[in-house]
């Protein structure tokens, strides 16, 4: 269907990259309401030729996925949308990598929502409770820095400050974050968002090395003993363990009483 473009949103990942997003006048498709749509990348703004105010078709993706078909046509004078140099979150200057825009910023704000949003997702630690608006007031609010701050909140603190509202919804989260222990370690694997690590690579993983720690210390060359588990993800895997950061993380999840 037709509809206007009105915007496009820029937002950082946990992975740093910088993805934008279609913002449009609201329109009926495949039994849906939609306003907004995926742009993939950098380039396919580029590509389109993207203005203010464009007559655009936008069509569902396996009935599915809301994207730009085409441009109709361009508003007489209308500017074109700019491509970001400086990441949306925290303003560091951005590299172009693998037909991404990237933030390189390790202590990116933007980045660590997105990593706590994933990590408390429903495929990963299945908290319930912690969505965008609580991980983002979490964080700003400085109650947590790093993930096993989530381990440490404190009750009376985070209903003086309304972070979640009510003190029933307080409870709530409170128990599904320690109920989060429980989770087996493939979970708490998944949740670190390490590139290639999900549902299968996961369980099979654990399967060969039996705890997230011996993963840990598996070298590039024992990890590429794992079945169907490719050089990329390998990569990725030691690059995550390698950083100090996550290496204490994965410490005090362990000391806080998470089953890895």
């Amino acid at each position: 269907k037709e509809t206007t473009l009105t915007n496009i949103l820029w937002d950082v990942g946990r992975t740093g990259r910088v993805i934008p997003t279609a913002i449009f006048e609201s329109i009926e498709l495949a039994g849906t309401t939609v306003s907004r749509a995926t742009l993939n990348n950098q380039n396919f703004v580029r590509d389109m030729n993207l203005h203010e105010n464009d007559r655009i078709v936008v069509f569902k993706s396996g009935d599915i996925i809301p994207k730009i078909k085409e441009v109709i046509s361009h508003v007489e004078n209308a500017k074109p949308f700019e491509i970001p140099t400086q990441c949306p979150a925290c303003h560091e200057e951005l590299i172009e990598e693998k037909s991404f825009l990237v933030c390189k910023n390790a202590h990116c704000r933007g980045k660590f929502i997105a990593q706590l949003i994933y990590f408390a997702s429903r495929n990963a630690m299945n908290i319930q409770g912690l969505g965008e608006n609580v991980a983002k007031a979490l964080i700003e609010k400085n109650f947590v820095s790093k993930i096993s701050d989530l381990y440490r909140l404190d009750r009376e603190k985070l209903i003086a400050e309304k972070i979640v509202g009510i003190d029933k919804a307080t409870d709530n989260l409170l128990r599904s974050i320690e109920s989060s222990k429980k989770n087996s370690p493939e979970r708490v694997l998944i949740s670190f968002g390490i590139n290639g690590v999900a549902g299968t690579a996961a369980r099979d993983l654990i399967k060969k090395f039996d705890t997230i720690e011996n993963i840990s210390n598996a070298t590039r060359e024992d990890l590429l003993t794992v079945d169907n588990l490719g050089e990329t993800t390998a990569d990725s895997i030691r690059n995550f363990f390698d950083d100090p950061e996550n290496k204490q993380m994965l410490a005090d999840l362990k000391s806080l009483g998470l089953n890895i």
